[in-house]
């Protein structure tokens, strides 16, 4: 339970960079002394300690991942406010603590990509690459596919 509260309170729809790390070295304390701090306590239960170092992993790979993407220059857009002291209020009747910039475009031909390895995560931005353009419509070739299974 306080895995998912922590995550919803820093990773939620409304992001910004104190709560975002202070939520990472939560979730990195905890998997530091899991196997010494979290037992089963039974085997049927052994599943359930599994299925919450996943979700810590997860958690440290996806904090990590917004925090990068913050630090990188990214800003809000999409179903993410990142929160900025010097930006812009929503709407005049909430509080500073909502201000935010929009998104400059920086990260639009750009995608990031992450990985786990031994316990640390790793991050690069790569430019994206460009989707082939094989004239390929799907209606077109369903119909075709659909015709040649009527046929055989």
């Amino acid at each position: 339970e306080a895995a998912r509260a922590n995550m919803s309170a820093a990773g939620g729809m409304i992001r910004n960079e104190v709560t975002l790390e202070s939520a990472l070295d939560a979730t990195e304390a905890v998997l530091c002394g899991f196997y010494s701090a979290v037992h089963a306590g039974s085997p049927d239960r052994l599943s359930r300690l599994f299925r919450l170092y996943d979700v810590l992993v997860t958690q440290k790979v996806y904090l990590s991942a917004m925090l990068d993407y913050l630090r990188y220059g990214g800003g809000s857009r999409g179903s993410a406010l990142y929160t900025d002291p010097n930006g812009e209020k929503p709407h005049i009747g909430l509080p500073a603590s909502y201000c935010y910039s929009p998104d400059s475009g920086r990260t639009g031909k750009v995608t990031q990509e992450i990985w786990y390895r031994e316990g640390r995560c790793e991050t690069l931005w790569r430019p994206v690459r460009p989707i082939p353009d094989a004239g390929l419509f799907f209606e077109t070739e369903w119909a075709k596919f659909r015709k040649r299974r009527k046929n055989t």
